[in-house]
């Protein structure tokens, strides 16, 4: 068996290829599990394992500046405009269940 051995060249630009996707995963999943899910009440209504908007955008920014590979500070609307990005992949949703036309809010807004 004849074994491939990758130059310098060929590891630094495999890892800057998937680098953004290596970092996207890596916010993701500190965020998954630094956020804190609860009951909320909202009106009549209960929805476990909920969090609110500006929760997210606190996690969010906190993972944000504990993360070493991003070259700046990063600001809370920026931290918001990735949660916008996860609404509209589908990672995260309203408690409605809706995602079309919505918009991220760091509000009391639930989502899950």
């Amino acid at each position: 068996m004849d074994s491939i051995i990758l130059s310098e060249h060929d590891r630094t630009t495999s890892r800057s290829n998937f680098g953004c996707t290596r970092l996207w995963n890596e916010l993701l999943e500190s965020f998954r599990t630094k956020v804190h899910t609860t009951t909320h009440r909202r009106i009549l209504k209960t929805y476990y394992m909920s969090f609110t908007g500006s929760e997210a955008a606190d996690v969010m920014h906190t993972v944000l500046l504990d993360n070493k590979n991003l070259p700046r500070r990063p600001k809370r609307q920026q931290a918001v405009k990735l949660l916008q990005k996860y609404l509209h992949r589908h990672i995260i949703e309203t408690v409605k269940g809706s995602w079309e036309n919505e918009v991220f809010a760091d509000s009391r807004r639930l989502y899950r």
